[in-house]
């Protein structure tokens, strides 16, 4: 069958850029990558195929060093297998340095560049969560004196109509735009008689629209109303 010029280059640039958008597939699962251009695909893709045919060919230059029989001429099986393999492999180290902001975190280390001010790709909400999941709040996101200083907390949402919630953040979606906020355990927060009083979630927890979020507080667990009333119940168990 006798394809159109046009589709055989097509298919040749796809070949040839394939380790690149591998990992470039396995990156964009990984961390939250919107709406990239052509152009930005291709200069991505292209970036990514010449590290990972640099890395496999030393990797095969091991193979064919220790190994004689491959001394005598090129396997290609066995390239195809290690170049596949590390492209899926440096997809991965690149999705987690993205997701982890690796790259400002070592800009941060470094003693000229240690006034930059932006923490993270992410934005403030999501990265003080993750700094929050993590326990790393008392590193980045709470400026409180170190004695003060927390590596986690509960967080208190109040919604656009008032309503209150309070409990433990915990899942988010990685996303730029507004999502979802998931808290488990958790409880509401109501007044009665001119006091504010929590009545538990009878259940895993609650999933909050972050578009109908007025404000979120991080609270010392150690005070917090819906805290006071679930940890203990994990303690006991």
């Amino acid at each position: 069958m006798n394809l159109p010029n046009e589709i055989k280059d097509k298919l040749i640039w796809l070949f040839i850029l394939f380790p690149g958008i591998l990992s470039l597939t396995v990156i964009c699962l990984l961390c939250d990558i919107e709406n990239l251009s052509e152009t930005q695909i291709i200069f991505s893709s292209f970036g990514l195929t010449f590290i990972n045919i640099v890395i496999s060919l030393s990797v095969y230059w091991v193979f064919w060093y220790f190994r004689t029989n491959l001394r005598t001429k090129f396997s290609f099986v066995l390239f195809s297998i290690i170049i596949l393999l590390t492209s899926i492999v440096s997809g991965i180290v690149f999705g987690i340095s993205g997701q982890n902001d690796w790259l400002y975190r070592v800009l941060r280390a470094i003693p000229i560049t240690d006034i930059l001010v932006k923490r993270s790709s992410d934005r403030p909400l999501l990265f003080l969560l993750k700094q929050n999941t993590a326990g790393l709040l008392d590193e980045e996101g709470d400026a409180r004196p170190k004695k003060l200083k927390k590596t986690e907390a509960w967080v208190e949402v109040i919604l656009k109509n008032g309503k209150k919630f309070e409990g433990w953040p915990e899942f988010y979606e990685g996303s730029k735009k507004p999502s979802e906020l998931y808290l488990s355990p958790a409880c509401r927060k109501i007044k009665e008689k001119c006091k504010e009083v929590v009545k538990p979630i009878e259940g895993p927890g609650i999933i909050i629209f972050e578009r109908e979020i007025e404000t979120i507080t991080f609270i010392d667990r150690e005070v917090g109303l819906c805290s006071q009333y679930w940890l203990p119940q994990y303690d006991s168990n």
